[in-house]
């Protein structure tokens, strides 16, 4: 890592700003990057079952990582724009650790631009360096209309801790970093009607394989709109609301939602809500699951300068009702490939975020399953400990019902405590 960045701070220090064509038309190229480092403990509960059969630590368990990123934007001219990001990451330490940093994220790939050392290691490897193209892409514009083709991140709708309408690589809410999210294979079309009203068209690749790639075993013996999201989003601002409607199709499920955002005097509302039809409640096909409805509303509210306050309540249908289907609920194919995380049915989420002065600030969160009774507490501490650098502090802390072997008495009672520390520098 250290030769990475000795290459890219004289390449950022050496490369020349802006360049004229002699015609008024300007190109500008910017390079930076950043470096951060995590730390993180985990402190398992007591599991005389799982630790038997060498499923669980009986021992506190650390892991670090150090995570790289170098950022390339060429502006040509006004109207088009490429962007390159290249990040790599170390990650040593015990596969048990259960925070999850943010860092060396991946997402379905239509090309294979990701690499590992050593080349057979997975997420449980104790030492593995990850590579990834996580941004790469051509912004321009012809007309009323923009468009990105490459990767990029796709995005959906205004929930904090619960997003209904974030189906591609959306963020848990204890991820510790969320500055980059993982930039999926897409095409993506914008129009703007005025200030008031925007088309948007995308298309990703979400599949499990690789349709270019340099090992033959990852890539695609066939592929098909399982594979894909296609998605419109239309929004229109009436007075101070944000009003958008959704329609996807996303790995073979239909999706119809409604994004709404807003205010109420001094207080921000929002909210989204989803209706996912399954295969074959369209097509012919006898379904094999139900219908299934995702909502969550929520308010931000700033009693003064320093301090914001949040919240959220949120429901599924399609959740568990019992802690001991929690295991076979997380085992589903949407669980698996990360678009759904929450594994019951109702819950609520509680943040204070407080600017103590001007290079410290305070967080706390706190998730709550409203049917078993079990929470996650996020406290957190930031402090600006330079004009490039920062420094965060924080943990999670599963409170709740412990499982008894493999059978959960509560989800997130499930998770044992996770201390961790984050170094950032930028350049």
């Amino acid at each position: 890592m250290g030769g990475l960045l000795t290459t890219w701070i004289p390449l950022a220090l050496a490369m020349p700003a802006r360049a004229g064509d002699g015609d008024g038309v300007t190109s500008r190229v910017a390079l930076g990057g950043d470096l951060k480092n995590f730390g993180l403990v985990t402190f398992p509960y007591e599991n005389p079952a799982l630790e038997a059969a060498g499923l669980w630590p009986g021992d506190p368990q650390g892991q670090a990582i150090i995570d790289g990123r170098l950022k390339l934007r060429l502006d040509l001219g006004q109207t088009w724009r490429v962007d390159f990001q290249h990040a790599v990451s170390t990650v040593v330490g015990s596969a048990f650790t259960l925070g999850t940093t943010g860092a060396a994220a991946t997402a379905p790939e239509l090309v294979d631009l990701t690499w590992t050392v050593p080349e057979d290691a997975q997420a449980t490897t104790s030492t593995r360096i990850q590579g990834r193209t996580d941004r790469l892409s051509v912004q321009g514009e012809l007309g009323a209309a923009s468009f990105v083709v490459g990767r990029q991140p796709i995005s959906f709708g205004t929930g904090l801790f619960f997003t209904p309408l974030d189906l591609v690589s959306p963020f848990f809410p204890g991820t510790i970093d969320t500055e980059y999210k993982p930039g999926v294979d897409a095409v993506r079309v914008q129009v703007y009607g005025g200030l008031r009203f925007e088309q948007q068209v995308v298309a990703a690749w979400v599949g499990d394989c690789v349709a270019v790639g340099v090992g033959e075993s990852d890539r695609c013996e066939e592929w098909g709109v399982e594979d894909l999201a296609v998605a419109s989003w239309s929004r229109v601002t009436v007075g101070v609301s944000d009003i958008a409607v959704f329609l996807g199709e996303v790995h073979d499920d239909e999706v119809a939602g409604l994004s709404v955002a807003s205010a109420v005097g001094a207080v921000g509302v929002h909210g989204d809500a989803s209706v996912t039809l399954p295969p074959g409640h369209l097509d012919g096909r006898d379904p094999t699951e139900d219908v299934y409805v995702r909502a969550v509303v929520g308010a931000d509210w700033r009693p003064n300068a320093d301090l914001t306050l949040s919240g959220e309540a949120y429901v599924q249908t399609n959740g568990a009702t019992d802690p001991a289907d929690y295991l076979s609920q997380a085992m589903g194919d949407r669980y698996l490939r990360g678009e759904l995380w929450a594994l019951g049915r109702s819950y609520v989420g509680l943040s204070a975020a407080w600017q103590v002065s001007g290079t410290v600030a305070a967080n706390l969160a706190a998730i709550g399953n409203l049917e078993d009774g079990s929470a996650m507490l996020l406290p957190g501490l930031s402090v600006s400990v330079a004009d490039d650098a920062d420094l965060s502090l924080g943990a999670y802390v599963g409170l709740g019902d412990r499982p008894d072997g493999l059978t959960w008495n509560s989800e997130l009672g499930f998770v044992p405590t996770t201390a961790y520390s984050r170094m950032a520098m930028y350049f």
